[in-house]
């Protein structure tokens, strides 16, 4: 009987274990939310802003930490299922782009490019893309050097885990005041 016991709460403690670390795709941002994206394929990198010094500076990625403003990303637009990101680090914009070329950050002026949709990857992960199909290299993905690119959706590189990270009000009208005082040239 203590044996049986024994087995029941090894099982119970496992399942509890897994339900801690499995994170669940998301169907949807929501607009005035923030995000922080983690790539699946290097669960140490996050989505930042690389630069405050430019309006077309490019995307990376970096060590991920929980405080760090240019890893986390507002929705500050939701427009026919596709959505605007705005970096909280340097208040620029995410914006999209082809096979192998790296995105990019740039000002409030929208382009198509700076609408991204929503897409599951790999039946349990999230990634962003210029278009709403799986095609055309268009993906948000972490490529070799850590640079995010267009990429297809054939391995975790492409796959990102997306949390939702809560910011208040407060704090977040002072971060764009803040950069607000900050001049793009």
């Amino acid at each position: 009987m203590q044996n049986s016991l024994f087995w029941r709460i090894t099982l119970l403690l496992s399942l509890f274990s897994a339900a801690l670390v499995s994170k669940a795709q998301l169907s949807a941002l929501e607009q005035g939310k923030v995000y922080r994206f983690t790539n699946v394929g290097q669960p140490s990198y996050a989505l930042a802003a690389t630069t405050l010094a430019g309006a077309n500076g490019e995307t990376a990625t970096s060590t991920s930490t929980a405080a760090d403003y240019p890893q986390l990303w507002y929705v500050s637009e939701v427009k026919d299922n596709t959505y605007r990101l705005r970096n909280l680090g340097n208040g620029l914009y995410l914006q999209g782009n082809g096979q192998s070329t790296r995105w990019k950050m740039v000002d409030e002026n929208t382009t198509k490019d700076t609408y991204l949709y929503l897409q599951t990857v790999g039946s349990t992960h999230n990634t962003l893309s210029v278009n709403n199909t799986n095609g055309g290299y268009k993906l948000m993905h972490l490529d070799g050097s850590l640079n995010v690119v267009g990429w297809s959706s054939d391995n975790a590189s492409t796959q990102w885990n997306i949390t939702e990270v809560t910011i208040s009000s407060t704090d977040l009208k002072a971060n764009w005041d803040d950069l607000s005082n900050i001049n793009f040239t």
